[in-house]
């Protein structure tokens, strides 16, 4: 059961965080379904390695980001908080 509920969380936050990084909207409802091994932003180059953990009280969903070039000091480690509730931070 709680392989189904962090698999739709992190579906959830990776449609909130471009939301989030593009629009600079707090949070959002959806019930759009992505895949769990994609990260979907508005950013060139790629994002991957998509992660979700929770610390107790609130979830934190990371990434690896190239959106400043695919060499080594251009990958960057974005990240979010999301409460329970599914609100971004």
């Amino acid at each position: 059961m709680q392989k189904i509920i962090m698999e739709s969380l992190c579906r959830y936050v990776k449609y909130l965080l471009v939301i989030l990084i593009y629009t600079g909207i707090s949070e959002a409802q959806t019930d759009f379904l992505l895949d769990t091994n994609t990260i979907y932003t508005a950013a060139a180059l790629g994002q991957k390695y998509p992660a979700v953990t929770f610390g107790g009280s609130r979830y934190f969903s990371f990434w690896i980001d190239s959106r400043g070039g695919i060499t080594d000091d251009s990958l960057h480690l974005y990240g979010c908080r999301v409460t329970p509730q599914g609100i971004v931070m």
